[in-house]
């Protein structure tokens, strides 16, 4: 592909880990720290050998201290704006500050690079007619409620939030067999498979993460539907919550096992809540589930 990201002359950052290290992986860390770069980014850096810890090249598993120097080289911005996709976007609310969208399965949240369209991100930049500013992501095929910024005063205050676990989310999913209690909290550690770049995994001495589970409703002996409100936000924190419970979320292709009526995992993003930083006003955001994930709430009631 011509125009890579490698094309462009590079700056070179240097800097010592904060309070926010915490015994972080350096590649969620340097995420944490640059949240307009994607992970995938930030790891392609760091087997490229752009990223120096404590003055050697680091693996992006390695754990950042505080006090740890980092150097990172990134290069340029290429000269010209990320593509405009004028695809449709769902509007949840829009004011001055924020836009919050309903975010439909099977798109990328951002590009993968910034020639390239097709992502969420992409139609923001239609709508908006420049790039909005991250406020957190979801994945793939993840479907609801997310919220952008549109100004830069606003990121460093939701930012906080995310950080202070002072914002409220809600996720339904549809999960394999019957929990045994009708709620429940999980609280295991997280961190990356080493076997399987995009998977994480159960393990002691990972990262501390809570989820808080309540059973809405079950369809015979096979499936139940929950309701998923996360403490901490690991990547894939309730998929792997749930598998570890023997709940797997389902159709899905990393914790779980197909599913014939339903071709992604079935989990949406159904509301958030907080605080405005600035007005002091309760804000709550829902979106519905979408048409696939109803479809498979009415497979199972007719299967049950």
């Amino acid at each position: 592909m011509s125009g890579s990201q490698t094309d462009h002359p590079e700056r070179t950052f240097t800097f010592r880990a904060g309070r926010r290290a915490r015994g972080r992986s350096l590649d969620e860390y340097l995420q944490s720290r640059y949240l307009s770069l994607s992970l995938e980014f930030i790891r392609k850096r760091i087997e490229a050998g752009d990223v120096l810890l404590n003055g050697e090249i680091p693996a992006g598993s390695d754990r950042v201290l505080l006090g740890d120097t980092i150097l990172l080289k990134l290069p340029h911005p290429p000269g010209g704006p990320l593509v405009a996709d004028h695809d449709p976007i769902v509007i949840l609310h829009e004011d001055e500050e924020l836009l919050v969208l309903d975010k439909p399965p099977g798109i990328n949240f951002q590009p993968s690079h910034r020639h390239l369209g097709g992502s969420l991100v992409n139609r923001v930049v239609g709508y908006l007619s420049r790039e909005p500013y991250v406020l957190h992501r979801l994945d793939w095929n993840t479907s609801g409620v997310v919220l952008f910024g549109k100004c830069k005063q606003i990121v460093a205050p939701i930012h906080q939030l995310f950080r202070e676990r002072k914002m409220d989310k809600e996720y339904l999913a549809l999960v394999t067999g019957i929990p045994p209690a009708t709620r429940f909290t999980v609280e295991a550690p997280i961190d990356r498979d080493p076997e399987m770049k995009n998977r994480r995994r159960i393990v002691a001495g990972g990262k501390d993460s809570t989820t808080h589970f309540e059973v809405l409703r079950t369809f015979g002996s096979q499936a139940s539907l929950i309701l998923a409100r996360p403490v901490t936000g690991r990547t894939h924190q309730i998929r792997l919550h749930l598998a570890h419970k023997g709940h797997p979320v389902l159709s899905d292709s990393l914790y779980g096992s197909p599913c014939s009526f339903l071709d992604r995992h079935a989990l949406h993003a159904q509301a958030i809540q907080f605080e405005h930083p600035q007005t002091g006003n309760q804000m709550r955001f829902e979106a519905p589930p979408p048409d696939d994930f109803q479809y498979a709430i009415q497979t199972l009631e007719k299967l049950s």
